[in-house]
């Protein structure tokens, strides 16, 4: 019977970096973070940025925070420039971009959007406090050797 094959769904929660959502408590309020860093490529990647799209947050910011897509081969480069018109539609108040990859996209994109490019994670770990604020939604999507995952791990833990 279908109920009974549906019921087991009910409670289901995504696995860590799999979308998972999750209130963060900072600074007198929250935030909510859109966990996606268990991998990427350019249609995952797409569809994340679909459903950052979707986020009911007004008025709250929409953040994009995106790392690198490894294991894409010679055409790796030209795949992260290629996220630009999805990146832009899904109308991000701000872009945080990791990784040797994202540096290109963020030159292309930084005079259309609030947009900041840093080396490694942990570049961006020591910003990150002063780019998010209460009501933001946001999305992290990278793939599993950025290091987004630890960043994630790291925000869900605070009290």
């Amino acid at each position: 019977p279908l109920a009974a094959a549906v019921e087991p769904f009910a409670h289901f929660e995504p696995p860590g970096g799999r979308g998972a959502l999750h209130t963060i408590h900072i600074g007198g309020g929250s935030f909510k973070l859109i966990d996606e860093t268990y991998d990427a490529n350019p249609s995952s990647m797409r569809a994340a940025l679909e459903m950052l799209s979707q986020a009911p947050c007004e008025p709250a910011r929409r953040v994009a925070i995106l790392g690198d897509m490894q294991e894409l081969g010679p055409a790796a480069q030209r795949h992260h420039l290629d996220l630009e018109a999805e990146l832009l539609a899904s109308q991000p108040d701000r872009v945080l971009l990791c990784g040797p990859l994202m540096r290109a996209l963020h030159a292309r994109i930084r005079t259309k959007v609030r947009s900041h490019w840093f080396v490694d994670v942990s570049d961006l770990s020591t910003a990150l406090g002063g780019l998010l604020q209460p009501g933001d939604w946001v999305l992290a999507k990278s793939s599993a050797g950025v290091g987004l995952s630890r960043l994630a791990r790291v925000l869900k833990a605070l009290p």
